[in-house]
């Protein structure tokens, strides 16, 4: 089993409704795996936000 940590979030009400609708819908088991997927999905984009800025030269921390 892979290690896990538990984090505390305070989320506002109608992001809760949107994700909850999101697991009536079956796209989802339960609010954890939503957003693991979530996290999944902007460490990616970030990840390659900072391989595009690498390859254009720029330097982080100075854009």
């Amino acid at each position: 089993m892979k290690r896990t940590v538990v984090i505390s979030i305070k989320v506002p009400l109608g992001l809760v409704s949107a994700l909850d609708e999101l697991i009536r819908k079956n796209y989802f088991q339960n609010r954890s795996d939503a957003i693991r997927e979530a996290i999944r999905r902007l460490v990616t984009e970030y990840r390659k936000f900072d391989r595009e800025e690498f390859r254009l030269g720029f330097l982080p921390g100075y854009r």
